[in-house]
């Protein structure tokens, strides 16, 4: 009897480390919207660096819709995404934590065939979008909300007392757009995030009309631009493996500092990973208007609620309906 103990004893403690090496020997995928905001991590896809025995895959989603798929489907451990979806999804019971702040928005408005010099100069005028309800959405209809322009979805007619909002899938096409519009002479205005702002200016003339960070400060007081990204981890990579977390973030922010000085190298890395930015345009001062960041959660966390709570009075759902508690902030 007592050897039979000292078998199952011995089969017990096998088991138990066999399952404490597969667990340090696991593989963690890190995801980031393909766009400007996964230039934060862009010195991580240059260099891979060594993170012991855990091994770190890198892969790009197709913006917000694929990065909540990955995270949903547990095929992403540490994703990049927008503020906003990472407290909605928390809301939902999705088992991640906030780690850092990346980005502290990079959206602009440009022009083509016309000058407007306030927001209330677009009543009677089309503003193009990417991706309603997304965060330039949701940043544009805010502004315009708050000053008390009037603004209505419209595909087809334009409204003459309020701003017509229409929509397009990506920048290229919109970039298109003001090409067709430059040569036509029509006025046309649309928001882009960097680099495809800095494109579209490039490429058909535009030019920039409103800075939406600078707008944001304008009209909230507030004394920073709305954190538009951050970075999440699953709450088990975050209590099972503190060497990983405390060493990626470490990493993290050495890119992000990193990319401010080297465009190119970022942009060949971000080709390698298979973006479809144009990474042609490119360069420190691109870099520098995407407002790359990384803050800690919990340094980030005043600024990240009193965004949070802005969406929160305007629509509710944008959060989650509820806004997150300190536990959201690892």
């Amino acid at each position: 009897m007592k050897k039979l103990l000292l078998l199952l004893l011995a089969l017990t403690l096998a088991f138990s480390f066999a399952g404490c090496q597969s667990r340090e020997n696991d593989t963690l995928y890190v995801v980031a919207p393909d766009g400007a905001t996964a230039l934060a991590l862009s010195e991580l896809y240059a260099e891979k660096p060594d993170f012991g025995k855990v091994q770190v895959e890198y892969a790009l989603a197709n913006g917000a819709t694929g990065i909540t798929e990955k995270i949903l489907q547990n095929a992403a451990d540490v994703a990049i995404m927008p503020v906003n979806l990472a407290a909605k999804l928390y809301a939902q019971g999705v088992n991640i934590r906030m780690v850092s702040l990346t980005n502290y928005g990079l959206l602009y408005m440009v022009g083509i065939n016309g000058t407007v010099s306030s927001m209330e100069e677009l009543v009677g005028k089309v503003v193009y979008n990417i991706g309603r309800g997304a965060t330039p959405d949701l940043t544009l209809r805010y502004l315009l909300n708050q000053q008390g322009i009037a603004y209505v979805e419209d595909a087809e007619g334009v409204s003459a007392d309020k701003v017509t909002l229409r929509y397009v899938s990506q920048g290229s096409e919109l970039i298109g757009m003001l090409a067709q519009a430059k040569a036509k002479g029509n006025e046309l205005y649309g928001v882009l995030g960097e680099p495809a702002a800095t494109q579209a200016t490039a490429k058909t003339g535009a030019t920039t009309v409103f800075n939406m960070q600078e707008e944001w400060m304008r009209v909230t007081g507030k004394k920073t631009a709305f954190p538009q990204a951050c970075m999440v981890m699953r709450e088990n990579v975050i209590r099972e493996r503190p060497y990983f977390t405390k060493t990626f973030l470490e990493k993290a922010a050495e890119s992000a500092e990193w990319v401010k000085t080297n465009a190119a190298a970022a942009g060949e890395a971000m080709t390698a990973m298979g973006t479809t930015l144009n990474v042609s345009v490119l360069n420190e001062n691109v870099i520098a208007r995407c407002n790359i960041v990384c803050v800690p959660a919990k340094e980030a966390k005043q600024t990240v609620m009193e965004y949070l709570q802005i969406l929160y009075d305007f629509q509710p759902a944008l959060v989650g309906n509820q806004l997150p508690d300190d536990a959201f902030f690892a």
